[in-house]
């Protein structure tokens, strides 16, 4: 069995849209999330999973792994979800399932 890792699992929000300037006064908005996983108990990066479409072909399009608040549009904020204990296993598992 492996061991499990501690995450502290954020979501990041971006804003997809400079009209969101605007848009944000009134509520409304357009904006490209990802999933940050912060490693509690070791000095390894930060990670982040989001959804792009790479190109038409469906192997190029889906979740992919950056380094955090670099999703390619304005990052806006970060909002604390909570912990995640999951060996690299499980880690693997969810997101495949995405």
């Amino acid at each position: 069995m492996q061991m499990k890792q501690t995450y502290e699992v954020y979501v990041n929000i971006y804003d997809f849209t400079s009209a969101n300037k605007v848009l944000d006064c009134l509520g409304l908005g357009a904006y490209h999330t990802g999933v940050e996983l912060k490693y509690h108990t070791c000095y390894c990066s930060n990670i982040e999973y989001c959804y792009a479409v790479v190109s038409e072909d469906p192997n190029e399009t889906g979740i992919l792994l950056i380094e955090p608040e670099t999703a390619g549009y304005t990052f806006k904020q970060k909002q604390y979800m909570g912990v995640a204990q999951l060996s690299s296993e499980e880690l693997e598992m969810l997101t495949q399932n995405l």
